[in-house]
């Protein structure tokens, strides 16, 4: 969900009108609370699958790493 909201709040913030009025604080509470419903959407829900998907076959990579590198060290 971070790597989501890392891509696609500060666009959204942009669309608040606080936020071009320059009621920063205001523009922030708004842009979170609006985003927040966001996530709830099928179009969203489909996009995190997608992301938690991808981090979880990087992960997976990363652990296979892990596992040849002691391999190497224990045989050598």
């Amino acid at each position: 969900m971070a790597q989501y909201a890392a891509v696609h709040f500060p666009e959204f913030l942009k669309t608040v009108s606080a936020y071009s009025d320059g009621s920063l604080a205001v523009a922030l509470e708004n842009a979170f609370l609006g985003f927040d419903a966001t996530l709830v959407t099928e179009d969203v829900k489909k996009q995190l699958k997608l992301l938690a998907a991808s981090g979880e076959k990087a992960e997976e990579a990363g652990e296979n790493d892990e596992e040849s590198m002691l391999i190497l060290f224990v045989l050598s």
